[in-house]
């Protein structure tokens, strides 16, 4: 058996008719469900995702509260740079 996503590559005829004639049985993930059926996205992605929200979060109150102690003013974006730290620390 082999569980995959409802990426539209997945489930061409050729691929399910491949799958037929090697007698694997191909079961569709519901489109939603991949973040607890996908081993890379327990693995992985989640605590990668983790770690960058977290990062945000962190640069919006420090924007926040930069924000408070001048009369006018932008949330600015984190740089790129920024950015690569956060992945570099995850």
């Amino acid at each position: 058996m082999l569980m995959w996503d409802d990426f539209s590559a997945h489930w061409t005829a050729e691929v399910v008719q491949y799958a037929s004639q090697k007698n694997v049985i191909l079961q569709r993930v519901p489109p939603g469900y991949t973040h607890c059926c996908q081993p890379a996205d327990i693995a992985w992605n989640k605590p990668l995702k983790d770690h960058l929200r977290a990062s945000w979060l962190q640069h919006v109150k420090r924007e926040s509260a930069r924000l408070l102690t001048i009369e006018e003013g932008k949330m600015q974006a984190p740089d790129r740079a920024q950015a690569v730290q956060w992945l570099r620390e995850a």
